[in-house]
Parts: structure tokens; sequence; C-alpha cells
């Protein structure tokens, strides 16, 4: 096991297991790259993860649970972040941002990525003009397409 912890994205889950996913082959080398990692899975992302369409898929909802299984993972609560990444998505469409993508996911992860008391080494996203202002900020190597 490589002593780093890597935050991860739902995307990385929906391209690892759909193979005519536009990130798939890179997903694939990422999992090759973070599977002995400590992996930070908040439960906002497994709630993303495991809705109706990826359970209805036998196969994908087995890979994920052997996955899960086999990697040393945390399970990151989001009582501390979910209020205020509540109020902070409220508050940007409110001021008109053109977020059009961003979700109350992403705005947990981005809380996440500024709490420092989070030990993190990497972010793992496809999405990474959401994130680069945190991990910047935290000097946080983001592993992207």
């Amino acid at each position: 096991m490589i002593n780093k912890n890597v935050l991860v994205d739902t995307g990385f889950w929906y391209a690892i297991y759909d193979e005519k996913d536009q990130y798939h082959d890179v997903a694939v080398d990422i999992y090759e790259l973070i599977k002995d990692m400590n992996l930070i899975i908040p439960w906002p992302t497994c709630y993303e993860v495991l809705r109706t369409s990826f359970v209805r898929n036998e196969l994908r909802v087995t890979s994920f649970t052997n996955d899960l299984k086999k990697m040393n993972k945390v399970l990151l609560d989001d009582i501390e972040y979910k209020d205020k990444a509540l109020n902070s998505l409220l508050d940007l469409k409110a001021r008109n941002y053109k977020f059009e993508l961003y979700s109350l996911v992403d705005s947990v992860l981005n809380e996440i990525l500024i709490d420092i008391n989070v030990k993190l080494d990497y972010f793992v996203t496809f999405n990474s003009k959401d994130f680069y202002q945190q991990c910047e900020r935290r000097k946080l190597e983001m592993i992207s397409e």
C-alpha cells in the first residue's frame, strides 16, 4: 500500500465501469495509479454513483463492490460540509454564476478540498474546471483527463 490519500470524484467511478464512457481508458490508467493508495470517498459521491441507472447493471455493481472490498478506503462523512456546501451553491446560483453543471456533490467536494484537516495528496476528477482553484490553493495534484 502507498501511504498517499486520494479524494475520488463520481465521474471516475462511472468511467471505470462503463467501457463506452469517454474517459474509460483514462480511468483504467488512473485506477492503476491509485489502487494501492488510501481512497477518500465522500458519502455524497456514493449516493451519486449508486443511482438507479448504475445499480440496474449487475456487473457494474459487482465490480464496484469488489473494488471497494479490496481497496483501502475511507468513507468520508459529509456532516461537516453539507450545510456550507448547500449555502455556497445556492448563493452562487442566486448571483447568476454560470455553473450549469455545478452540483451539490461538487460543492461538498469543494468544501472537503478547502478543509486542510483532511489530509489529501491527490484529487481524481474529470471535471477539473470546477475544482482547480481549491487544488491550486492547497498545492494538491489533480489527476484528470
